[in-house]
């Protein structure tokens, strides 16, 4: 091995431990490292489990070689954790074998056993597979190690090996990659470890990995004699009173938790027992948070299961397959008298310092009371109505701020449960002004007021629109906006629901854009107050965080977008004004990179050009040609320069304007700047590597090609030339490629008749690309997702541009234009690609392929009828594929596809005349 690249990987390990803090410093470090292991990734795994075992180096030097060996086999992203898995296994077996040695031997040695226990882990679970289960002697030594090891250091190393083992198991859900004789020998360790442990360390591992072995052990619970052992070790850790062991009580709960929502079917002996063991947990006195809170949330997960289960019966029930219902045992409802008022009181652990809203919003016992009382209202909805009005009336006017809090934060959280809540939000709204006005002293109360508000306008808006308050309300949230971002925050998504409401009840006529509607008299000032409030941060204090903004100003622009997109036509003078607001804020914000000078600074900009691009888009989508006058002009020129210029990667977001801008104008687009716009995407076109940006530009040119229809004829040549040649390309991604096969179609439908000179070569690709995708999707098997999709997604590419070259010849009048004839001699390709995907199975074909092909059948129905020599309706009627796939779309989910299939068939079985 070259003794400069190992040389090369100890000298970045160490200065990544020198580096400290420093960002700067550790980024270069972890350069080098990805460098080294990009030139050769299995001699570095090597060098890493050899530096880690090296008894010579220092703890810290061989620490740092254990984490990142640790990370060759660790991602959060499932695709590259089973990446990296797939390139393990590909390593000689020499090679792993030297490696599991190396870090084996480190196991017993304390200042390093930490990464060593994490890396064998992950070794384990890498190597194992369904059909070879995970190695039986390596699971056996570190069970036998950690029950009878020769001293307390390896018996606690191996044992958190085995905790890191379990929980990869079930991160990665490979439960089914161990072998029922491994399973057993990690239970007995753990089991030995609860009942019997060496130390109170021993027994907080073993009940944490316990947790995450629930999953694999079916066959173990199958066995009453097996069940009732297990499930006692862990009543027993969730029953611990020490207060030294809350750690293990927190994670016997957290077990149990995990054990009743595998085991729902077998947990009736055992559910009085968990019930006093939970109710304990959740009341007893001077308990640590942790163990309240996991009391709370093994109600939400029983609440939560039962709720699945109740839609999974009422599904079956409504298709007609009853006998698939699953087991309910209503633990839910049984609970209510007993742990739900326990739950509700919960709402007031609130320490003081969280009524000026200063506290970190970590996820607490408060938070998880508020999330159970949810899903109690889910899973038993009319049962808890009453003991929640009792709670709301007995705290809504309570001297103590957290009482009103909770009063608040009860209701709000059970409106999504019970049917009969109209009438009694209409009732609470007195309240609700009180609580969100300057009246309330503290502002968390205000701030749950806006919460609920929301929750009001969201689930039953006519219950606020229709209310004498309405206004003052409105008032009050106008207030809240300048106030702490926190409460903003809330106050934004109340306006944001409210506008919900306004637009879904205002009066329509012939279904088009409502006159006016409830927000028409505060509208100018909503939008001008929300665009303030964007951008707050600019004048925050030090004593607020600046996450607390970050959100503000993300549901500040969210809000100023659902505002635009539902405006009634009174308000549209408004929405333009807003636009003019937005550009001359994005020209400012672009300038102002200049003095932008270190990487938060450009990471704010860039987020902010964003926000500001993404709300004049929906301007832009709103007005129509005529109403857009100097605005549109001014944002075109803007985004084009923004595409040449490109300061701080903005090109993307230009794209986005111009896109907005193509469809605003639609046909009334000025033809001048098509030569312009055909400039930016060649230049998008220039780095293929960047292939979402290719993507972007691709979706510019499909609705450049709809807007400009059959002006598109002067670049025709260039640009299909330009398609064909990067479908030939092998530097274009892969998901490229099913958009260039649309921007195929869009071309053709521009084009019409003008495209047959393009047929022949155009459809020498389409065979050739249907056959090797067709092939390849029929061979992959189901489970291998991510092999199996973007082949889906290149065959619904390829019928979208038959559907496209079809439309196009066949025109937009009722007599179908006699150049779709040019079509006969491809006519036996466009069957086979609806008959080889009818034989697909029903898991690879996607209701995209069904759409399009049910789609292609109508329109060749209408350009073939027998009027003019070729009956396609006949063809169709006796052609069982055909037929099959109109029973597929009239079958889906999707109400377009439904209606699609639907026209399909009128088109078949339409008489001959």
């Amino acid at each position: 091995m070259d003794q400069n690249f190992a040389a090369s990987v100890e000298q970045a390990l160490a200065g990544l431990f020198n580096a400290g803090i420093n960002p700067e410093q550790t980024q270069q470090y972890m350069n080098m490292l990805s460098e080294c292991r990009e030139h050769s990734e299995v001699h570095f795994i090597v060098i890493l489990a050899n530096l880690l075992a090296d008894a010579t180096k220092s703890e810290m030097l061989r620490y740092q070689a254990g984490m990142q060996l640790k990370n060759c086999l660790s991602s959060k992203d499932p695709e590259v954790l089973q990446e990296l898995y797939d390139r393990w296994i590909t390593y000689d077996e020499s090679v792993r074998m030297q490696v599991k040695n190396q870090v084996s031997s480190t196991l017993s040695v304390p200042t390093v056993s930490k990464a060593a226990a994490q890396c064998i882990s992950a070794i384990l679970v890498a190597e194992s597979s369904p059909t070879m289960p995970m190695q039986a002697d390596f699971v056996n030594y570190l069970s036998e190690t950690s029950r009878s090891g020769a001293d307390l250091n390896s018996r606690l190393t191996c044992l958190e090996a085995l905790g890191y083992l379990c929980e990869e198991l079930y991160d990665a859900e490979r439960q089914d990659c161990i072998s029922e004789a491994s399973v057993n020998d990690i239970l007995s360790a753990l089991h030995a470890n609860v009942v019997d442990p060496p130390s109170i360390l021993a027994r907080r591992n073993a009940i944490r990995a316990l947790g995450f072995v629930i999953m694999c052990m079916g066959k173990n619970m199958q066995d009453k004699t097996e069940c009732d052992q297990i499930v006692g070790i862990i009543v027993q850790c969730a029953e611990l009173a020490d207060p030294a062991e809350s750690e293990a009580r927190i994670y016997g709960l957290e077990a149990l938790s995990k054990w009743v929502n595998e085991y729902y079917e077998l947990s009736t002996p055992y559910m009085d027992n968990f019930f006093h063991v939970t109710l304990t947990a959740m009341t007893s006195p001077d308990v640590e948070d942790g163990v309240v809170q996991q009391g709370i949330e093994f109600w939400a997960g029983v609440c939560e299961n039962e709720s699945s289960i109740k839609q999974h019966n009422e599904d079956c029930v409504a298709s007609g397959m009853p006998q698939n219902c699953s087991q309910f045992n209503g633990y839910a409802v049984g609970a209510v008298p007993r742990i739900f008022p326990v739950v509700l009181n919960l709402l007031m652990r609130l320490d003081d310092e969280e009524q000026d809203l200063s506290a970190d919003d970590d996820y607490n016992i408060h938070s998880a009371a508020s999330v159970c009382v949810e899903a109690f209202a889910s899973a038993a909805p009319d049962a808890v109505l009453d003991p929640t009005f009792t709670f709301v009336n007995d705290n809504m006017r309570s001297p103590l701020w957290q009482g009103r809090n909770a009063a608040l934060l009860a209701f709000g959280s059970i409106l999504e449960g019970p049917k009969s809540m109209e009438s009694l939000c209409f009732q609470i709204i007195p309240e609700l002004a009180y609580a969100v006005s300057s009246q309330e002293p503290t502002l968390a109360v205000r701030d749950t007021a806006a919460w609920t508000i929301g929750r009001v306008a969201e689930l039953y808006g006519a219950s606020l629109l229709g209310h004498e308050q309405f206004n003052e309300i409105l008032q009050h949230l106008f207030q809240c906006l300048s106030l702490h971002p926190v409460l903003a925050n809330h106050a934004c998504y109340a306006f944001h629901t409210i506008n919900e409401a306004a637009y879904a009840q205002a009066d329509v006529v012939d279904e088009a854009d409502p006159p006016t509607y409830a927000l028409s008299p505060f509208f100018a000032d909503l939008v001008n107050q929300l665009l303030v409030v964007s951008n707050a941060r600019e004048h925050a204090g030090q004593d607020v965080s600046g996450d607390a903004y970050s959100k503000l100003e993300a549901s500040a622009f969210e809000c100023l977008s659902e505002v635009v997109q539902e405006s009634p036509q009174d308000c549209l003078p408004a929405v333009r004004d807003l636009g003019v607001q937005l550009y001359h804020q994005l020209t400012g914000q672009l300038q102002s990179a200049a003095s932008i000078v270190n990487v938060d600074d450009s990471i704010r900009f860039s987020e902010r050009v964003t926000y500001l691009a993404q709300t004049i888009t929906y301007v832009l989508n709103r007005l129509d040609p005529a109403s857009l006058g100097d605005l549109g002009t001014n944002v075109y020129n803007l985004a084009i320069n923004m595409v040449h210029q490109n300061v701080l990667n903005t090109r993307e977001d230009a794209l986005y304007l111009l896109i907005a801008l193509i469809q605003a104008y639609q046909s009334d687009l000025p033809r001048q700047v098509v030569p312009q716009l055909n400039e930016v995407m060649n230049l998008c076109f220039a780095d293929l590597s960047d292939h979402e940006m290719v993507k972007l530009a691709l979706s510019m040119f499909g609705d450049l090609c709809r807007s400009i229809a059959t002006d598109v004829a002067p670049f025709a040549n260039d640009w299909i030339a330009m398609i064909q040649q990067l479908l030939a390309s092998e530097q274009v991604h892969f998901s490229v490629k099913p958009q260039l096969f649309c921007t195929l179609g869009d071309i053709a439908i521009a084009l019409g008749p003008n495209f047959a000179p393009f047929l022949p070569s155009t459809f020498q690709i389409l065979i050739e690309a249907f056959g090797i995708t067709q092939t390849s999707l029929a061979s992959v098997p189901d489970a291998e997702y991510a092999t199996v999709q973007p082949l889906q997604e290149m065959l619904e590419g390829i019928i979208e541009s038959l559907v496209g070259i079809i439309q196009g010849f066949k025109g937009i009048k009722k007599v179908a234009d006699p150049s779709i004839h040019q079509l006969i001699p491809y006519g036996e390709f466009i069957l086979k690609v609806v008959q080889d995907v009818s034989k697909l199975r029903e898991v690879s074909r996607t209701d995209g392929m069904v759409k399009g092909i049910v789609g292609m059948i109508g329109d060749l129905c209408h350009g073939f009828s027998a009027s003019t020599g070729i009956d396609a309706a006949a063809f169709f009627r006796a052609d069982p594929p055909t037929m099959r796939m109109i029973e597929y779309g009239e079958r889906s989910a999707n109400t377009d596809t439904q209606r699609l299939s639907k026209w399909a068939r009128k088109c078949v079985l339409r008489p001959t005349r």
